[in-house]
């Protein structure tokens, strides 16, 4: 029923709607104005666009000094995401994705080139944030939370997923790794160390 309410039809299924599917999970509009009574998703890329935007502007970019920029919209993000996406189903540019717009370059991609301008991508790069920065405890502060900056993804996509399926399988699937974290987080944390036993 859920899924229905959020617009799931056979044909989105048949087609193989991937968009569909990938804003169950981080969704790209404001899931309280969507229109759907009671969504009862976390909103994602809102947050993100108003994150980035807050910190470009407290920042001091594109003020009196600076280049000019453009406030960013959940859909510019959305579509950086995909552009990372795509270029990672295409099997990489090995850190040089700035390929991917290159005309002259065997990795230059049309549909990547036409949905954003590289100099927009690289603005996004530049900026994109997760959180609000100094509304957050800093390190040495009562309540800080050193995987901050990164968590805001994570919360959304267990919450969404938790929201959207009625049934689970117990089994569990495991990464055989020994290592529990290999994000970005500076030394001492306590995040990152390694499983023993």
């Amino acid at each position: 029923d859920i899924l229905q309410k959020l617009g799931l039809t056979k044909g989105r299924i048949e087609m193989r709607d991937s968009l569909f599917f990938y804003q169950l999970i981080l969704p790209i509009c404001n899931t309280q104005r969507s229109g759907i009574h009671s969504n009862p998703r976390k909103s994602y890329y809102c947050e993100v666009e108003k994150f980035t935007n807050m910190s470009k502007f407290e920042s001091g970019m594109g003020v009196s000094f600076g280049h000019k920029w453009n406030t960013t919209s959940a859909m510019e993000l959305a579509t950086f995401d995909e552009i990372l996406i795509l270029d990672g189903v295409m099997g990489g540019c090995q850190g040089a994705l700035y390929r991917r717009w290159d005309e002259g370059c065997s990795l230059f991609d049309k549909t990547i080139a036409s949905s954003m301008t590289l100099i927009i991508f690289g603005e996004i790069k530049r900026s994109l944030k997760l959180c609000h920065n100094n509304s957050s405890s800093q390190k040495g502060q009562e309540g800080y939370d050193p995987s901050y900056k990164f968590d805001l993804i994570y919360k959304t996509m267990v919450h969404n997923t938790n929201a959207v399926t009625e049934l689970a399988e117990e089994n569990q699937t495991v990464d055989e790794t020994s290592w529990p974290h290999c994000g970005y987080v500076e030394a001492g944390s306590g995040i990152c160390g390694r499983l023993k036993g």
